[in-house]
């Protein structure tokens, strides 16, 4: 197959398996969570020692369709072009020794906001109504900047937004992630995806 006659997830894919080390330097530790799609592992980065959350696609070889293997990797793209305090940074992109598309983030160690609002009505941990709505007000001010990066999220909702130790509100699974087409073609412009672009 010609490089021009290849979906844009396969092209993606095999400059994956091109720049992969082939010791990717992770330690797996525990499962962190899963998805419809996705499981999340907490993984011990060696090199930097540094602990990181590891998602990979659950299913495995024949059972992995090409839909989802395009959908995570234009939420892996989605994601690493969302550069705000509210969303954790992608450090990495790669295939595992088992031949599973991965990428890599900062584990986020907290409660979900589903957990926060049950302490505000417990007033446990110091969580008060005006706290959470502080946070509440973080997460709008994220929301608004991936609608001006022209991204809408799709799945928002309180297990999916993470409070951390110290208050940080991170917005989490971009697995929904729409990318809206913008006419300017300018890339600083919003978001792209090679795989959104190909479904315009």
């Amino acid at each position: 197959m010609h490089a021009e006659d290849q979906r844009p997830d396969e092209a993606l894919l095999e400059l994956i398996r091109r720049t992969t080390p082939a010791e990717e330097g992770h330690e797996a530790r525990r499962e962190l969570g899963r998805g419809g799609m996705g499981a999340v592992i907490e993984v011990w980065e060696k090199s930097l020692r540094r602990p990181l959350a590891k998602k990979v696609i659950r299913a495995r070889g024949a059972d992995r369709s090409a839909g989802q293997v395009a959908r995570f990797l234009e939420e892996a793209q989605v994601t690493a072009q969302l550069s705000h305090p509210g969303i954790p940074p992608v450090h990495a992109l790669g295939i595992d020794a088992e031949g599973r598309p991965y990428f890599t983030m900062p584990v986020v160690r907290g409660h979900d906001l589903e957990g926060v609002y049950s302490m505000v009505r417990r007033s446990a941990e110091g969580w008060t109504v005006e706290r959470a709505l502080g946070v509440l007000l973080r997460v709008c001010e994220t929301m608004a900047y991936a609608h001006s990066r022209g991204v809408i999220h799709r799945d928002l909702k309180p297990s999916n937004v993470m409070v951390g130790e110290f208050g940080e509100a991170y917005v989490m699974d971009w697995g929904l992630a729409r990318v809206l087409a913008r006419g300017s073609g300018d890339p600083s412009s919003g978001s792209r995806t090679e795989l959104g672009e190909a479904a315009v």
